[in-house]
């Protein structure tokens, strides 16, 4: 029986890449943009309560931002993570150009692109947006959004297709268009798709990653779902299918969310395992449940057993009707002056509420039965999400990140929220391009399914683990108390941050792809000689039964044909006497040809053969559509496999659209 050890608890600031060079470290850190601290808010004329932060003070010594980015700056450098994701950045103007209006990343962070990061944002078209909305609303115009940082000397930029985006070594003037089949960057969600750089540590180890960094919105549970889709279509738009979501959530990710829906439990409860082996092949002592060096006894074992199996387990429904009157707020006054428009930041969480906290409190209002209905077709999107584009993804336990009043409070004492995550893929990736379908003519290696599977490695454990992550507020107890700013803590977040342990899936052999294009091109040959038999043998019954048939009456080869000279010569009569009777002739032309064109139609039996022949085509094309569907569940069983599939777009397996 494996012992299930947690991913190492290690305080927060612990420096990431240093201990062992061949995993990769992410870093999430929403920094709480200084337009969003105490502005005045041009619909109500007042400081909205989410912006407030009534508890920074002195507010010269824990608001202003000439005396928190220094300290943010500092926390981010010393992480030394191979990827940063940022959130709540407030862009700058590039030069003095009213026209174009173009901006870049934050001076303040130039001295991580000199220490060798490349940046990643969305487009100038929604910074700009975003801008104006904060003119608007706040009386500044300057855009916030995400960023996504990394590497260069352990990474490289791997993306399948051209984003709409900016670079940091871009000229900062709009970037390049997006492919209609791509997912553009947004100024909540910024992706990127990176891999070991050759000759680095991480060169054989990690693969093509998607690499998000979010900002989920603050109210609404539908949006949120929305946007974590859009994050694994992207990732697929991108040529990958592992994945890192890192960022502030706006929502504790409790059993029974919709946004817990992405989740696999499965993966999550083996993914502790998984983590235990990692921790031991780079000699770090194991931790469980944040104390280092701690491993269980064997009378323990069983309870821990138990224990995964309570976190498999789907949610109850006491779950998911605490989940759902928490998103809809009807735990919380709805008078505090929240609103859809409100930066999408801080205080804003969506489902803060966690079984402890249900409890201590009188039974809130249940949803009524089309909420609950709403909400389950909601989890229900979630889960075909992650079905469609194929991503497991499993959450890393960190703890708390944000500490302020309860919702509509004004006044103490604070309470903590786990808003900030970071998800990440339990598939694996190949390690390489793969191998080319063979050219024509090239020798072919017959298979059967049982031979085709035994030759292909699959990815049950392979991919990314967690073995590290920093504490949270948990290990901060006298931050969680004062709350978020505070004078060592410079955002309203506390930034979150993991190790992964990575290995790449071996590609599929070359003899293995020879192997699976064999299968598709016979199974298509057999499908175009059952069709051309089908068109033969239809043709044939067509000419047999035109051949039995009389010919149908010849239909008049001119206006005139069919009427006597006197007719004729009358009707030419009017046309010299009176022009205006043109019209009545050309009238009765119109008339001839539509009763010639009726007794051209086919006959009954015409119409009725064709009708059979079309029902047969139909008949012959869900046949083949249904013996594809068979043989790619025959031949293409692992993830290697199927990868390979749609790559080369064998058994009409294709990645799915965004």
């Amino acid at each position: 029986m494996a012992t299930r050890v947690a991913p190492k608890i290690v305080p927060k600031g612990t420096p990431l890449s240093v201990a062992d060079p061949t995993q990769l470290s992410v870093l999430s850190y929403n920094c709480l943009a200084p337009i969003y601290v105490r502005p005045l808010d041009a619909r109500t004329g007042t400081v909205q309560a989410f912006a407030a932060f009534p508890w920074a003070e002195p507010a010269e010594e824990v608001l202003d931002w000439e005396v928190r980015w220094p300290r943010i700056l500092r926390e981010i450098k010393a992480a030394q993570a191979d990827v940063i994701c940022l959130q709540e950045v407030q862009f700058e103007p590039v030069g003095d150009d009213a026209v174009s209006k173009a901006f870049r990343l934050p001076m303040w962070l130039d001295s991580l692109l000199g220490d060798g990061y490349s940046a990643h944002f969305a487009g100038q078209s929604g910074l700009r947006q975003i801008a104006e909305r904060n003119e608007r609303v706040l009386g500044t115009a300057a855009p916030v959004g995400n960023a996504v940082l990394y590497r260069n000397d352990r990474l490289e930029g791997c993306s399948l297709v051209d984003r709409e985006g900016i670079s940091a070594t871009s000229s900062g003037n709009g970037g390049k268009k997006a492919k209609k089949d791509a997912v553009k960057d947004t100024t909540t969600r910024v992706g990127v798709c990176v891999q070991g750089r050759a000759g680095s540590a991480l060169e054989h180890k990690l693969g093509p990653t998607a690499v998000f960094s979010v900002h989920l919105d603050a109210t609404s549970e539908e949006q949120r779902v929305k946007q974590l889709g859009k994050c694994l279509a992207h990732a697929r738009a991108m040529g990958s299918r592992q994945v890192v979501v890192a960022g502030d959530f706006n929502s504790e990710l409790w059993k029974g969310s919709c946004v817990e829906a992405f989740l696999d439990h499965r993966g999550q409860a083996a993914a502790a395992t998984a983590a235990a082996a990692a921790v031991a092949a780079s000699g770090a002592p194991p931790s469980l449940g944040g104390e280092p060096g701690y491993t269980l006894r064997e009378e323990e074992e069983e309870e821990e057993e138990e224990e995964e199996e309570e976190e498999a387990a789907p949610p109850r429904e006491e779950d998911l009707v605490r989940e759902c009157a928490s998103a809809l707020r009807l735990t919380s006054d709805e008078s505090n002056g929240m609103s859809d428009d409100a930066p999408s930041s801080s205080s804003s969480s969506s489902s803060s509420s966690s079984a402890a906290s249900a409890s201590a409190t009188a039974s809130p209002p249940r949803p009524t039965t089309e909420q609950m209905a709403d909400w389950m077709a909601l989890r229900e999107e979630a889960f075909d999400a992650s079905r469609k584009y194929r991503v497991e993804l499993c959450r890393a336990p960190t703890g708390a990140t944000r500490a302020a009043y309860d919702h509509g409070q004004h006044q103490g004492p604070c309470r903590s929220w786990r808003l900030d995550h970071v998800l990440y893929s339990t598939t694996a990736v190949v390690g390489g391009a793969g191998s080319a379908p063979p050219e024509d003519g090239e020798k072919q290696q017959a298979h059967t399914p049982d031979s085709f599977s035994s030759a292909v490695t699959t990815a049950s454990d392979e991919g990314l683990v967690c073995t590290q992550v920093w504490a949270g507020l948990e290990e901060d107890p006298a931050s969680a108390s004062a709350g978020l700013p505070n004078r060592t803590c410079p955002s309203d977040h506390l930034p979150v941050a993991c190790s992964f342990a990575c290995s790449l899936v071996p590609p599929l052999t070359a003899a293995a792809t020879e192997a699976l294009v064999l299968q598709w091109r016979e199974l298509q040959s057999r499908f175009a000689e059952e069709a051309a038999a089908l068109a033969e043998r239809q043709q044939a019954e067509e000419t047999a039964l035109r051949l039995s048939e009389p010919p149908p009456a010849a239909a008049p080869t001119s206006a005139n044909e069919g009427l006597d000279a006197g007719a004729v010569a009358s009707a030419a009569g009017a046309v010299d006497d009176d022009s205006s009777d043109k019209g009545g002739v050309e009238s009765t032309q119109k008339k001839k040809k539509k009763k010639a064109a009726a007794k051209a139609r086919p006959s009954e039996a015409t119409v009725s053969l064709l009708g059979q022949h079309r029902r047969q085509r139909q008949a012959l094309s869900a046949r083949h559509d249904a013996e594809r569907v068979a043989a790619a569940e025959a031949f293409v069983v692992s993830d290697t496999e199927r990868d390979a599939a749609e790559r080369l777009g064998l058994f009409d397996l294709s990645p799915p659209t965004p």
